[in-house]
């Protein structure tokens, strides 16, 4: 709650107050990314299970998202030797644009694994992803 308070010379409060409320926890979960049409399966699964999350954990929101991005890698054919950043490095030879916005993803998914606390802006970058691949066009 926040209070802008001021005091007459007779004691008497007067100003106003805002209340502020934190979203915790949604059910069922706020779509915080439209799946378009054509977008695998487990790509869709790791969304969706990404936007149940965000709300209590960030991190496990990222970290689903970088699962998305693994799932998508292989969707587009690149096999699943290495790790994801060779994944994503074999990617780069035929489309740098997308590959440069799944790196940033994983990225954001390894802060995940490696970080309390993480902002809530993972959802606009992986949609970026679907711009960059095509999807939803």
């Amino acid at each position: 709650m926040k209070v802008d308070a001021d005091v007459d010379e007779g004691g008497h409060w007067h100003g106003q107050y805002d209340t502020f409320y934190e979203l915790r926890y949604c059910d069922p979960p706020l779509r915080l990314l439209i799946v378009p049409a054509g977008t695998p399966e487990d790509v869709k699964r790791a969304i969706e299970s990404a936007s149940r999350v965000i709300w209590m954990d960030p991190p496990s929101a990222a970290n689903r998202l970088r699962a998305a991005i693994e799932y998508l890698l292989t969707d587009l054919g690149v096999p699943r030797r290495g790790t994801a950043h060779k994944r994503i490095e074999r990617l780069a030879a035929s489309r740098q644009d997308v590959a440069a916005v799944l790196e940033a993803v994983k990225w954001i998914g390894n802060d995940g694994s490696h970080t309390a606390a993480l902002p809530l802006v993972v959802p606009r970058v992986s949609s970026s992803v679907y711009r960059a691949w095509g999807v939803g066009r």
